[in-house]
């Protein structure tokens, strides 16, 4: 466990977690409650009433993972307030087919200038040595997001070293590095909705992602759109280069790839110092914490003043232009280092 921008983890079955004054109590380790934002806990336990009730007085949320890195939900307080105008707004959007289309225009449209902006970086790093870049300009945004994403996972596996990527599969199947993806991606989720609520924004109303009675919330996969290739991206990519990522840290159950529980820790670990390290971003100099933020305001903004959402980028995609090859190749390697 890990107490960086106090998000804890518990992720060792048989943990003894209890309240007492205040004080939160992980086995022998403690923390202040008042200093913890939220608890993530992988595998079975049994939890007091009495540590519902603080961290409901306190504001902190809790999301529940299974054995085998599921999201399973969140306890969030019900004491915090809701924005419910804003939410209202945010309702106005999903209902009007105008309104709703144009929003889902302007995710499809950044995602898109992230996307081909990271392929276009490795391949000056000349990791790929061909990029087929096209404008998928598609009326259907789900399918132009699709198409995007082919051409970006086609050289996802260039960038990977040593590890075996062939394609994105969802189930944990078929490679390791499609599991450690599934597992980064769970937790950028779990981030992304902490600055969901502590906003004051619905987690279960999206746009360009359906809305269904499968998921718990859905707003975090619309925002993930900016993040993933930034953030949980690069870190993938930063712990297979440097060698910190092997693959005898997987076991295969059940035809399916999962992190072995002792190195989860380590990995989280790693997450945090990494999201905790300052960028220069358009948005500012931000940690990746920071950065979560600060896109999230972005759709708030949207929903109460229809500001046009802007992603995060790294001031590398802006300062390109205005530099030399050289200059180029070792700002990158300062960014992405």
């Amino acid at each position: 466990m890990e107490d960086i921008n106090t998000s804890l983890y518990i992720t060792g079955e048989g943990t003894n977690v209890r309240v007492q004054e205040k004080t939160l109590f992980i086995n022998e380790e403690y923390y202040p409650v008042n200093a913890v934002t939220d608890i993530s806990l992988f595998g079975s336990y049994e939890l007091h009433t009495s540590i519902f009730s603080l961290i409901n007085q306190y504001g902190i949320i809790c999301h529940f993972f299974s054995y085998y890195d599921n999201y399973l939900g969140s306890f969030y307080s019900q004491s915090k307030k809701y924005n419910n105008l804003l939410i209202l707004e945010q309702y106005k959007i999903y209902c009007n087919e105008t309104e709703l289309e144009r929003l889902k225009r302007q995710q499809t449209d950044e995602y898109r200038k992230q996307l081909f902006s990271v392929l276009k970086y490795y391949k000056r790093r000349e990791y790929i040595d061909f990029l087929e870049y096209r404008e998928n300009r598609n009326e259907n945004t789900l399918i132009e997001e699709a198409l995007n994403k082919q051409i970006y996972y086609k050289y996802f596996e260039k960038m990977l070293g040593n590890f075996e990527f062939e394609y994105r599969s969802y189930q944990n199947k078929h490679n390791e590095i499609n599991s450690f993806m599934n597992f980064v991606y769970s937790i950028l989720y779990k981030d992304i909705l902490n600055s969901i609520y502590k906003q004051g924004l619905d987690p279960r109303i999206s746009f360009t992602h359906a809305v269904n009675n499968r998921k718990i919330s859905s707003l975090e996969y619309d925002i993930s759109d900016h993040l993933k290739i930034i953030l949980s991206d690069r870190f993938i990519i930063k712990m297979i280069r440097s060698g910190k990522l092997k693959k005898e840290m997987f076991e295969l159950r059940e035809d399916k790839y999962y992190l072995k529980r002792e190195f989860i820790k380590i990995i989280i670990s790693e997450y945090q110092l990494f999201m905790n390290k300052k960028y220069n971003y358009n948005l500012g100099s931000l940690t990746g914490y920071q950065l979560i933020d600060e896109t999230v305001k972005k759709y708030r903004n949207y929903f109460k003043n229809r500001d046009k959402i802007v992603s995060g980028k790294l001031l590398w995609y802006l300062l390109l232009w205005y530099m030399t090859s050289r200059q180029s190749r070792i700002l990158m390697e300062i960014c992405w280092s």
